[in-house]
């Protein structure tokens, strides 16, 4: 997979992984990333689905209406990939004997393959940001999140991500045991500075 990985303090133990929207790529959010949670290491990475020339981490019907097989299948690799942490070899934090605290910040279709890695493989994260995200889908076993903890931020007007798929997102994730915060914003799809310093402010948990 592709990717770009900005080595942090060696002294944070704090990883954040950033999952760009439609037509993102792996740098789109590194920036974003380095200044939520000073000295955290970020890894950007890209979505291998393309779509009318743009990235995409899987594939689509419509608008809000998914391939659940390609979330399934794009889920396993990337999850296959976090575990591997080749990124790491040569870094700074390579030698380091804490454990790293995986935290995932997806903004849209970002968001989305970040709550289906929570569902499907929640080994590789240990809490989760969607911005604008929705249910990717319901998985055939529910999975235990006790421990997990995840950050929802939806707009109130977003026509893309409508609240009721990210409502019944929030209530799954309970069910599974997972610690959830709900936010709504009177915005739409697009993120605000407000957003930033929400996410900000949830992150310091990890720091």
């Amino acid at each position: 997979m592709k990717y770009l990985y900005v080595p942090g303090d060696e002294r944070s133990s704090v990883e954040l992984l950033m999952l760009h929207g439609t037509g993102g790529d792996e740098s789109s959010l590194v920036e974003m990333g380095r200044s939520l949670v000073p000295g955290a290491s970020v890894l950007g990475v890209r979505g291998e689905v393309n779509e009318s020339g743009m990235n995409r981490w899987f594939k689509r019907y419509a608008e809000g209406v998914f391939d659940v097989s390609s979330i399934i299948e794009e889920s396993a690799k990337l999850a296959e990939f976090l575990r591997g942490r080749s990124w790491l070899e040569g870094s700074a934090v390579a030698g380091n004997d804490f454990e790293v605290r995986r935290i995932a910040v997806g903004y849209s279709n970002g968001a989305n393959i970040g709550g289906a890695l929570m569902l499907l493989a929640s080994d590789v994260l240990d809490g989760l940001v969607m911005l604008r995200g929705m249910l990717p889908l319901v998985p055939s076993e529910l999975p235990s999140l006790f421990g997990k903890k995840v950050f929802m931020v939806n707009g109130k007007m977003d026509d893309m991500g409508p609240l009721s798929s990210a409502y019944r997102m929030r209530d799954l994730l309970i069910e599974c045991g997972a610690e959830v915060q709900f936010q709504e914003l009177p915005t739409g799809h697009q993120l605000s500075r407000l957003d930033f310093e929400l996410c900000a402010d949830w992150l310091r948990q990890f720091a």
